[in-house]
């Protein structure tokens, strides 16, 4: 079975500001969910040190769940309430707090000098200008060296600059401004283990893990560092912890298989290729429900190399995707796929007579993959559509 690269990618989302008459509070924050996975409001990773927000006894690790009566679904909620609201004006907040539920209100004020050039670093990361980006945190950490979210952002592009060791440097300047930044011992835990330091990941994965017990996607970047070093035990237990704190988790299953496979325990590794692929797909279904096709792509190409029981599934809802994203070709070949593996595949007969009809112009294929659909599902949801299909064809000739 192919090995997928296990890595998940921590970035924040800061809050920045336009140079004139917008407030400033100074933290950085990301969108937060439950641990069943349900958006909640958004996360603060980080305080700048004597910000408005510090002043109000804002905290790292506060959940805000609204500012000035407005629900914060997502970062960018928060944003456009701090730009828009006046220097000198406060922001009052509802914060989740270990549970409880409490209101601070700092008092927005003009951004610091160092923010332009941050905020054109931000602008220059997102747009994959990395080298530009580095110059302006650059500059930006020369007005004020306290800047932890300017080191954060730095070692984003380096890491994307393939600069590993410059990363690890930069995370590790952001721990010493602010010793609680889970997002940075996860990160350096990355840069370490591409740089092939597995001792020093796993250092950094286990801090992690101290500081958010019950954030399983740390367990399994633990575990695929562990099956580097060859340590497959230790793999399968965080696998196995990983799993039980969320047990759709693809890439758990996928990392638990194959350490069980090096272990030459072929019974439990093909199981769990099996549940593996069966994650991928209801992980790329949920995506793709959420209109990220390429990403509900990726998924099921991933399921579909995995080779199990659940491949015609993964071709067929590739198909779908690809049809979303009307590249017909491409659906049809998925579905003849899905077809090829699974003869009786009635949906994927249905699909294919959809594209062809519709998009193809060849009323004849899709004739064929209808009555071919009717009489593998003839009382069934999919027969019955197939034979409206059918009389919609007969009235149209």
């Amino acid at each position: 079975m192919p090995r997928l690269a296990a890595c998940l990618v921590v970035l924040v989302t800061l809050v920045f500001v336009s140079p004139l008459n917008a407030g400033w509070i100074g933290v950085t924050i990301k969108d937060d969910v439950s641990e069943e996975g349900v958006p909640r409001g958004i996360k603060v990773s980080d305080v700048g040190q004597d910000s408005p927000a510090a002043r109000a006894g804002l905290q790292t690790g506060d959940v805000i769940l609204s500012a000035n009566g407005i629900p914060t679904r997502s970062a960018q909620d928060f944003v456009k309430i701090v730009r828009e609201t006046p220097p000198g004006k406060p922001i009052e907040m509802r914060v989740l707090r270990k549970g409880a539920t409490l209101t601070v209100s700092p008092v927005a004020s003009e951004p610091p000098a160092e923010m332009a050039d941050y905020q054109r670093g931000l602008e220059n990361l997102k747009k994959g200008l990395n080298d530009q980006a580095v110059t302006d945190f650059t500059k930006a950490l020369a007005r004020n060296p306290g800047n932890a979210g300017a080191y954060f952002n730095r070692a984003i592009a380096y890491d994307k600059m393939g600069k590993p060791d410059l990363a690890i440097a930069d995370y590790t300047k952001v721990i010493q401004l602010d010793p609680r930044s889970l997002t940075a011992y996860i990160n350096r835990g990355y840069a370490y283990r591409n740089m092939k330091l597995y001792d020093q990941a796993i250092q950094d994965f286990t801090k992690a893990i101290e500081m958010e017990p019950k954030m399983a996607p740390i367990y399994e970047s633990r575990a695929s560092t562990y099956a580097l070093k060859g340590l497959y035990d230790e793999a399968i237990a965080d696998c196995t912890r990983a799993i039980a704190l969320l047990p759709q988790m693809d890439t758990a299953y996928h990392t638990r298989a194959n350490a069980y496979e090096k272990k030459g325990m072929k019974k439990e590794a093909l199981a769990d290729y099996e549940r593996a692929a069966g994650a991928y797909i209801d992980k790329g279904l949920e995506m793709a429900k959420a209109g990220r096709l390429d990403d509900a792509i990726k998924r099921f190409s991933t399921a579909i190399r995995l080779n199990t029981k659940n491949t015609p599934s993964a071709y067929y809802h590739r198909g779908v995707a690809y049809e979303k994203k009307d590249e017909s070709l491409k659906a049809v070949n998925d579905y003849s796929e899905a077809i090829r593996l699974k003869p009786d595949y009635a949906e994927a007969y249905l699909r294919r007579g959809y594209v062809f009809a519709q998009k193809l112009g060849d009323y004849g294929k899709a004739n064929q993959d209808w009555e071919k659909a009717s009489s593998l599902d003839p009382g069934g949801e999919t027969g019955k559509m197939a034979k409206q299909n059918l009389e919609k064809l007969d009235r149209t000739k």
